[in-house]
Order: C-alpha cells, then sequence, then structure tokens
C-alpha cells in the first residue's frame, strides 16, 4: 500500500512542478511559452528534491522556500529573467497552491465529517490524503489552464504581484491556523472566498495589463499613421509644385526664346538653371506611373539606401482609381517600414529589400521580401515583436491586414531563417 501512496505522491508533485513552471512562463511571457524540454527537466529535478523532502516531513516551510529559490534559479539560469523579477510571481504561485490545497483539505474533512482531518492528511500518508491529492491536483490543473488561456500573451510585472501575495499570505496563514484546529463549513467558506479573491487579482491584474497593451498599440498605430500622413501630403505638395512647373513651361519658354533673340546667351543660361533647380529637388522616379506608389517607393528607396540597404523595384504601370491614395501609403509605407527595419538588423554582409508590384488584367499585387537579422516570433496569425515593448512589425502588419480586408484583398506573408516575404493580392482592381 505505501508503494501505491509513494507513485500518487509522485505524481502530485509533479503536477505542482509543473504548474508552477506552466503558470510562471504565462505570467513572465516566456518566449515561446509552451512547456519545453527545459521547464520539464527543472519540474523532474524539483520534485525528487520535494519527494526527498516530504520523506522526513510532509508539508514543511523550508520545502517551499527551497522550492521558491529553485525555481527563481532555473529561470535566471535557463531564460536571464532577474530573480527579483521572478521570486514575488513564484511566492504567489505557492500561495495560490496553498490555498487551493487547504480548501480541498477543508473539504475532505466536511465529506468524512472529521473535524481534525488536516492534521491526519499532512501528517501521514493515508487514504484521506490521496483522496485530498487527487482532488486538489485535478483544481490545480484546472485553475492553471484558465488563467493560462483568458491571460494569453500578457506580461505581468513582478511589484503587481507583492502586496496582493503579502496579504494573501496573511490571510492564509489565519485560515490554516483554524483549518488544522477544526474543520467546519464557515472555514471551507473563508478559503473559497480567498481562493476566488486571488484568481480575481489575478484577473484584474491581467485586464489591466491588457488594456496599457491594447493603448500602447493604438500609440504606435497612431504615431505610425502620423507618420504615414506626413509623406502623403510631402506627396501632394511635390505633385503641386510640379503641377505649378507644367503650368509656367510657356511663359519660361517664352522668356528663354525672348532672351535667345537678343543674344543674351549668359541671361538664359542663368534663367535654365533657376528655373530647373526646383524640377531637380522635386524629380522622382517612375515606376508604376501611379504618383502615390512611385512617391512612395522613392523616398523609402532613398531610404533604405540611406542606411545602407540594397532596394531593387521591379513594377508594372499600375492605373487603378479603386484603391484610397491614403489607403495606398498605409499598405506601402508600413510594409516598406517593416522591411527596412527588419533589413537592418540583419547581421551580414548584404542587407537587401526586393519590391515587385504586378498588374496582370484585374488582379494587383504587391510583393516585398527582405533579408532579416532573426525569425520572427508568431502568435497564431500574428507576429510578435522581440523588443522589449510591442513591435511595429507586428502591429504594422496587423494595420495593413485590416487595410488590405477593406477591399477584399488578401494578405499573406512567410518566412525562413534568411528572408520575410509579404504578399498583398487585389482582385477586381
Amino acid at each position: 500500500m505505501n508503494i501505491v501512496f509513494w507513485i500518487i505522491e509522485a505524481g502530485a508533485t509533479l503536477i505542482e512542478s509543473l504548474c508552477c513552471f506552466y503558470f510562471l512562463g504565462q505570467m513572465i511571457h516566456v518566449k515561446g511559452c509552451k512547456t519545453n524540454k527545459i521547464e520539464i527537466g527543472s519540474a523532474v529535478i524539483m520534485s525528487i528534491c520535494i519527494l526527498i523532502a516530504n520523506s522526513y516531513i510532509l508539508a514543511s516551510f523550508y520545502t517551499i522556500l527551497f522550492c521558491v529559490c529553485f525555481a527563481a534559479m532555473a529561470l535566471k539560469i535557463f531564460y536571464h529573467i532577474s530573480i527579483l523579477r521572478t521570486v514575488p510571481m513564484i511566492g504567489f504561485y505557492y500561495l495560490y497552491l496553498s490555498v487551493i490545497d487547504f480548501f480541498c483539505i477543508s473539504a475532505v474533512g466536511i465529506v468524512i465529517g472529521d473535524e481534525f482531518a488536516a492534521l491526519k492528511i499532512l501528517s501521514a500518508f493515508s487514504v484521506e490524503r490521496s483522496i485530498f491529492i487527487v482532488i486538489s491536483k485535478s483544481l490545480l490543473v484546472l485553475c492553471t489552464h484558465i488563467i493560462r488561456k483568458v491571460l494569453a500573451a500578457i506580461p505581468f510585472a513582478a511589484e503587481q504581484f507583492v502586496i496582493v501575495t503579502i496579504l494573501g499570505t496573511m490571510g492564509c496563514l489565519y485560515l490554516i491556523r483554524l483549518t488544522i484546529v477544526s474543520i467546519n463549513p464557515a472555514i471551507t467558506l473563508n478559503w473559497i472566498f480567498l481562493l476566488a479573491l486571488l484568481l480575481m487579482a489575478v484577473f484584474c491584474v491581467g485586464i489591466y495589463e491588457r488594456y496599457k497593451l491594447e493603448q500602447e498599440k493604438k500609440r504606435i498605430v497612431l504615431s505610425s499613421n502620423r507618420m504615414i500622413q506626413k509623406q502623403y501630403e510631402d506627396l501632394i505638395e511635390n505633385n503641386k509644385m510640379i503641377q505649378s512647373l507644367r503650368h509656367d513651361f510657356k511663359n519660361h519658354m517664352l522668356v528663354l526664346q525672348n532672351l535667345l533673340q537678343n543674344n543674351k546667351i549668359k541671361e538664359a543660361e542663368n534663367y535654365l538653371l533657376s528655373i530647373g533647380a526646383p524640377v531637380c529637388e522635386s524629380s522622382s522616379s517612375i515606376w508604376t506611373g501611379n504618383l502615390v506608389i512611385d512617391f512612395i517607393l522613392d523616398y523609402k528607396k532613398k531610404e533604405a539606401e540611406e542606411k545602407g540597404i540594397d532596394f531593387i523595384i521591379n513594377a508594372d504601370a499600375v492605373y487603378t482609381n479603386k484603391i484610397r491614395n491614403e489607403d495606398i501609403c498605409i499598405i506601402l509605407a508600413n510594409l516598406l517600414d517593416n522591411a527596412i527595419e527588419a533589413a537592418r538588423e540583419h547581421k551580414g554582409p548584404k542587407r537587401w529589400i526586393h519590391v515587385t508590384i504586378r498588374k496582370i488584367g484585374d488582379l494587383l499585387l504587391f510583393k516585398i521580401q527582405n533579408s532579416i537579422g532573426h525569425v520572427p516570433d508568431r502568435k497564431g496569425k500574428f507576429l510578435r515583436s522581440t523588443k522589449e515593448n510591442v513591435g511595429l512589425h507586428g502591429i504594422g502588419l496587423k494595420n495593413v491586414r485590416e487595410t488590405v480586408e477593406k477591399y477584399y484583398g488578401e494578405l499573406r506573408y512567410s518566412y525562413d531563417s534568411e528572408s520575410f516575404v509579404v504578399h498583398v493580392t487585389f482582385f477586381g482592381i
């Protein structure tokens, strides 16, 4: 029978340790947050140490202290996360674990009608302890999975858990003392209340962090759109200047003709230089014949080349009035900004961007391919930045996708270790 108890105990300990790293992976937002071999290995080692400690005394304070230190060191070694950041969250996890355990102890005591069940369950292996383990670990897995699903991809700050952990620990210690002395329905309700408070605290913090994340995304998108608007306004001004020069062309020719007829060669040369200067300043390459697309391509090509990036354009003539100029700006400027930013991070000798624009009948295709410094971190159909704050790459693509879908178009992207490719396709344009 003791072997069965040991197997149950070992399984419960492993579940606790796995849930610990699973929980922390969500709270700390470790890249590639699924439980991996490192986390499983760490959980196994921690479980073995806990089992050895439990063979001397069950549920020791020193065992919990060891677990906090071990988990903090594991995250420090494998993920280079500060111990000061991880300790409050690990402490919160073991508070949350203790509340679940003692709630289940209290519930088992009520069911079997034994007000002193806590001492029996905590002091030795028994049938009651086995029942308690099955119930408590099932509840632990369920609650941890719910937290993970509800609060997916939200990084938490350690300081948000310090006060909750301290106050929760004080309440937990008080209820533990009452539970060990005597189990009754009122104590069980208090455990339910404390567990609900802890879960609410996590969800409230998560909602607040999600709100901050969305505000930051909006700020970045707004900043990006303002930049695009400024570029669009520059384009309009540039176009007005060109139209003005064209309008005055006849008058300029008359002046030049008069100067040449009067053999004023030097004056004619100076006049020609004076009217040619703004033309040179405003001149840009013609890639597609579409004023907006050509201006953006020219603008971004110069920007890329200033940063040491080869910028190659292969484009067909594009004539369409079915896509608003502002939306063309949002699509092309965002995609090219992302491409320039990604190509800059490439550590190899050659950094490059290839832009292909094809107009085949009613089909309009944009293809932007660039070198990259690292493989993007993917979350579902969106990309996450590897920077401290939320990066423009994922947000930019999301902004582009929304604009493309407004015209029932399609955005697809693919990548490997060397390059990133975006395809934008419009139909019936």
